[in-house]
């Protein structure tokens, strides 16, 4: 770990009997040598948390004993491609950047990620900074502006960002990965839907899965169906305003859902039954501004459209492992009424304007 580092020596790539590449938490790293495709036995190359690194050189294809790239910086057609992927056999976990360079199809079909047992975790994600306009603001900049979440959703929407949605969509279905895969996640995807194999539950192992930033999207998989999930997060996706029935979920433990301000009722379809929830032990939700009401059976708690946070009942039969529930929320103005179910359980309340981001925690139900 060197913070300070910006560069190697090009001389590295005659190291040949050099197993392990180790550059996590390099931030200041902005290259690698073009020579590192001389590694002939590296086997594991680390880059977690080399904020600089905007591509790696060409040449990836050539380590023919790396098994180990947990980060793979895609660049343009001068640098690393998807297709140099394609003769490595991967194993562990791999956070695929920058994936608005890939700029056609047949690259993504060639990463062959659907060959590649030995791929746990999953990673697939696009840079929304690269299709802003002139003039426009970057994503990181709307963040930075001091705007409430509601304000920065609003700006996130009205962006008209120069996108290739077929393209995009296109490089997507061909990222299938391997069956066997535990951990997915998609981030800042642009594409209109999501692709054939999450929609037709094709990676049925699936132990985890994150859908972040993927703004355009409004229709989501039928989670219920992939058994092993776990934890599932769904993040700032503008345009759903429906969620499945998530409460058939019977392995689901956490359930995060952040910034979903199409959303306004949590009705039946939520639920999607008796019994819902069977396993869950950890709820957050946060920033859901049109949220109106929460409803179980005849038990509905209306809440001020505001309100980012909001409390349900707990109904017999819903969230079983919820047993002594504590529920941290933050909002404008005190909620008047609480349902009976809920009478007796301490709930600390925490204003904004105390110098506290009321956003850091999100909205947390758990045992």
């Amino acid at each position: 770990m060197c913070w300070s580092l910006q560069a190697l020596l090009d001389f590295i790539g005659s190291l040949s009997n050099l197993s392990k590449l180790d550059l996590t938490y390099c931030e200041s790293l902005q290259a690698l040598p073009d020579s590192i495709g001389g590694l002939s036995n590296l086997s594991a190359l680390y880059l977690s948390h080399c904020l600089r690194l905007k591509c790696m050189p060409s040449g990836i294809g050539k380590l023919s004993h790396l098994r180990t790239l947990p980060v793979c910086v895609l660049g343009d057609k001068n640098n690393c491609s998807l297709r140099e992927l394609s003769s490595l056999n991967l194993e562990g976990k791999l956070y695929m950047k920058n994936l608005e360079n890939v700029k056609n199809v047949k690259e993504a079909k060639e990463a062959n990620l659907k060959q590649k047992q030995g791929l746990e975790t999953l990673i697939l994600s696009w840079n929304l900074d690269a299709y802003q306009k002139p003039g426009e603001a970057s994503s990181e900049k709307i963040n930075e502006d001091g705007k409430n979440v509601q304000e920065i959703v609003e700006a996130l929407a009205v962006q008209d960002r120069d996108v290739d949605t077929e393209l995009i969509e296109d490089v997507l279905e061909n990222l299938q990965p391997h069956v066997t895969l535990a951990v997915l996640k998609i981030e800042e995807y642009l594409g209109r839907v999501f692709p054939r194999w999450l929609m037709e539950l094709a990676v049925p192992n699936l132990a985890k899965l994150t859908l972040k930033g993927c703004m355009r999207c409004e229709i989501l998989p039928q989670f219920r169906l992939l058994h092993n999930i776990n934890k599932l997060e769904l993040n700032t996706l503008l345009r759903v305003q429906c969620l499945p029935a998530l409460g058939q979920m019977r392995s689901l433990r956490i359930l995060k859902l952040y910034v979903l301000p199409g959303i306004k009722c949590l009705s039946s379809e939520f639920y999607g039954g008796d019994g819902a929830f069977p396993a869950l032990e950890d709820l957050d939700l946060a920033c859901m501004p049109e949220l109106e009401e929460w409803s179980r059976t005849a038990e509905v708690l209306a809440m001020y459209p505001d309100d980012e946070l909001f409390l349900s009942s707990l109904q017999s039969g819903a969230f079983p492992n919820i047993d002594r529930p504590e529920m941290k929320f933050r909002v404008d103005r005190m909620i008047s009424s609480l349902p009976p179910v809920l009478s007796g359980v301490s709930m600390p309340r925490h204003r904004g304007g105390d110098g506290t981001d009321p956003y850091s925690q999100g909205s947390s139900l758990k045992s």
